[in-house]
C-alpha cells in the first residue's frame, strides 16, 4: 500500500497549477478539461489534481495497492459499516478499486493496476507525496477507525495530531485535533536537503517566509482561493523518511501540557478557516463511482 496523490477542486485552478510549477517547483504532467496533474520526479503519473470548481473541496486522495490487499479492504471496510463504491479511475494512470468514505466525510481512493510512468530529471522535483493530513473533529475516534476499517496502523501521537501509516513510513496520513473536519496540509518528499533549501529559497524570492519543523513549511497561494487569509492549508517539503522498524512498540498516548521533543505538531497551524472545509457529501453522487465530491 503506497499513497501516490491528492485530487482536489478549487476556484482559479489554472491559478494553482500556475504557482505549483513556476514556484513550488512540479512539473506538468498533462491538462484534460479542467483539470491540471502535476507530477514530480518520480514513477507516479502525478501527485496533484487540481479541478477548476466554485466551490473548493478534497475530490480523493488516492492509494495504490495490490489485488489482494484491495480484497482485504473490501472485506475490512464492509464489516466496519463504511460506504466503499466501486470506481474506475480516468486520471493518468488509470486503475480500478474503491472509495471508501470516512465518518467525517473524507473520500480515500484505493486502486489496482494503476500504471506508472519513466522518472524525469529534476533536482528540485519533488519525488512523491509523503503524507496528506486532514483537520479532524475527533482524531482519536477517526484513528481508531482506520486502524479497524482498513489495517492501517496508529504509528504515534502528540497533543497535536494522531499520525497513521500503511507501509513501513512513520505515517502517510494524520489527523489533527481542530475539532472540525478539513484539509490541513499535504507534504511532498525532496531528493535531499539541498532541494529543500532550493525550494526555501526560491518561496522567499516571491516574499514567503517558511515555518520550520522536521520540515520546511509554508502557507502558500494555491490556498488562496480555499480559505480567507491569513488562515489558509500548507505544505511543506521535506528530506527523506528513515524507513519505520519493522518492530513497532504500541503508540502511546500522551497526557503531557505539549508535544514531544522533536514533535512538528507546531510546525503549522492546524485551524484554518472554516471555508476550506469540504461541505457535505451528495449521497446521489456516491453511487456514480467517480471521486465523489461534497455540496
Amino acid at each position: 500500500m503506497k499513497l501516490r496523490s491528492i485530487e482536489l477542486a478549487l476556484p482559479h485552478a489554472g491559478e494553482a497549477a500556475a504557482f505549483l510549477t513556476d514556484v513550488w517547483g512540479m512539473a506538468p504532467a498533462a491538462q484534460e478539461g479542467e483539470t491540471h496533474y502535476l507530477r514530480g520526479s518520480g514513477s507516479y503519473p502525478y501527485l496533484v489534481a487540481l479541478t477548476e470548481s466554485a466551490d473548493a473541496y478534497v475530490r480523493s486522495t488516492t492509494f495504490v495497492c495490490t489485488a489482494e490487499r484491495l480484497e482485504q479492504l473490501k472485506r475490512s471496510v464492509t464489516a466496519a459499516g463504511l460506504p466503499a463504491t466501486p470506481t474506475v479511475s480516468t486520471d493518468p494512470g488509470g486503475g480500478h478499486g474503491i472509495i471508501v468514505e470516512l465518518a467525517e466525510g473524507e473520500l480515500l481512493r484505493f486502486l489496482v493496476d494503476a500504471e506508472e510512468v519513466a522518472p524525469i530529471a529534476g533536482a528540485d522535483l519533488p519525488v512523491k507525496l509523503t503524507h496528506v493530513v486532514f483537520n479532524s473533529a475527533d482524531a482519536e475516534a477517526t484513528g481508531h477507525l482506520v486502524e479497524q476499517a482498513l489495517s492501517f496502523r496508529v504509528s504515534d501521537r502528540t497533543k497535536g495530531m494522531v499520525f497513521v501509516r500503511c507501509n513501513d513510513s512513520h505515517h502517510s496520513t494524520a489527523f489533527a485535533r481542530a475539532g472540525f473536519a478539513s484539509l490541513n496540509h499535504i507534504a511532498f518528499e525532496m531528493a535531499d536537503m539541498d532541494a529543500v533549501m532550493r525550494g526555501i529559497g526560491r518561496l522567499r524570492d516571491h516574499g514567503m517566509v517558511p515555518a520550520w519543523g522536521r520540515a520546511a513549511m509554508v502557507r502558500v497561494p494555491m490556498s488562496l482561493p480555499i480559505s480567507s487569509p491569513p488562515l489558509a492549508p500548507s505544505s511543506n517539503f521535506r528530506p527523506p523518511w528513515k524507513r519505520w522498524p519493522r518492530i513497532i512498540r504500541p503508540a502511546r498516548r500522551r497526557t503531557g501540557p505539549g508535544p514531544r521533543a522533536g514533535s512538528t505538531s507546531g510546525a503549522c497551524p492546524t485551524r484554518i478557516s472554516r471555508a476550506c472545509a469540504p461541505p457535505k457529501r451528495n449521497s446521489a453522487t456516491a453511487a456514480t463511482g467517480t471521486p465523489g465530491r461534497w455540496t
